[in-house]
């Protein structure tokens, strides 16, 4: 038996209520997974990939876990990009015949991270920026000129 499951994502320090560097701070993501089988166990490789960003403290950290302890890689400290491999051999529940593969992402954001800070997961680069919608100032004053040059030609 064989699956894949995969992931990519980023956790960035977006500011704090001055809007500057961070306090010490944790954030975990949890992804879960069910997968249906008819085999008792499952011996699987896990690729831990990842990248943090240039302006994040130094005593920051990334780690990961599945299913709670099993398969723990880390912590990994800045700076620069990560890689680790690790094999798994992990005895499914007979119930049902399911595996759960419940990975937990541990980002630690040392005191000092800079706003736009970040840890990437699942590629070495940073993910792209999304492309925003328009802001709604943008909108008003878009609208506001429409208004005046609509009563302006009424005028004439």
């Amino acid at each position: 038996m064989g699956f894949s499951v995969g992931h990519l994502f980023q956790v960035t320090h977006e500011g704090n209520a001055e809007g500057g560097p961070s306090a010490a701070g944790t954030i975990s993501v949890e992804q879960f997974d069910v997968v249906e089988t008819t085999q008792s166990s499952v011996l699987f490789g896990r690729d831990l990939i990842g990248a943090f960003g240039s302006t994040i403290a130094a005593s920051s950290s990334a780690s990961s876990c599945v299913n709670g302890t099993l398969g723990c890689l880390g912590p990994i400290t800045p700076p620069g990009a990560f890689d680790l491999t690790t094999s798994l051999s992990l005895t499914l529940d007979s119930s049902g015949n399911t595996f759960t593969y419940a990975p937990t992402f541990v980002n630690n954001f040392g005191a000092g991270s800079a706003v736009g800070s970040f840890i990437v997961w699942g590629q070495t680069t940073p993910l792209a920026a999304p492309t925003p919608e328009p802001a709604g100032v943008e909108l008003l004053a878009l609208g506001l000129a429409a208004i005046v040059v609509g009563r302006a030609r009424l005028r004439r």
